[in-house]
């Protein structure tokens, strides 16, 4: 198998009290490569892209954090057909990547301060998805959502680090597409 999907996440806040207005938005690549095990059982590794923005505050003044990150994962994949050519499968990946980031804090019109960091994270992800085979060597997917866990490290060039952990059910904060090709 070899496939891929892109992953789009939007979300915006506009009651948080403390910064204003707040809006995230992650945008995903990642091809696939996998072998079946046995039937409707895949197993495989992943590379990926992700880009991530996230604006704390009014548009006079505001934090801007930008993230460019490379990852990898490896993942079991069970489908459970309803019918012949449809169903829905459940995946199970566990990574991890390496990137930059930097803020911008902006008062008017002039940035005040810019930090930049060196990013490492390691996570795990369980989704759910639908999957339809659209021929007998070509199927498509959409997954949303799932259960999160990932741990990032942020070095900020002469600072301490510092780690974060999250901890995220979801089943409406994302949405992935993609497809896969059976060989």
């Amino acid at each position: 198998m070899i496939g891929g999907e892109l992953l789009f996440s939007h979300i915006k806040n506009v009651n948080n009290s403390f910064f204003g207005e707040t809006t995230t938005t992650v945008i995903n690549i990642s091809p696939q490569f996998g072998f079946g095990l046995s039937n409707n059982w895949i197993v495989g590794a992943g590379l990926g892209y992700g880009h991530g923005s996230e604006k704390n505050g009014s548009s006079g003044s505001y934090i801007k954090t930008t993230n460019n990150v490379y990852s990898f994962a490896l993942f079991i994949r069970k489908f459970h057909p309803f019918i012949e050519r449809a169903g829905v499968y459940g995946q199970l990946d566990a990574g991890g990547g390496f990137g930059k980031a930097e803020e911008k804090q902006v008062q008017g019109s002039s940035s005040m301060t810019t930090t930049k960091a060196d990013i490492t994270n390691v996570s795990a992800l369980l989704r759910p998805g639908f999957y339809f085979k659209a021929t007998k060597r070509i199927i498509l997917e959409a997954n949303f959502g799932g259960i999160l866990y990932t741990s990032s490290r942020y070095k900020p060039q002469n600072d301490i680090k510092t780690t974060e952990s999250e901890f995220r059910i979801t089943l409406t904060s994302s949405l992935g597409l993609g497809f896969e090709f059976i060989f």
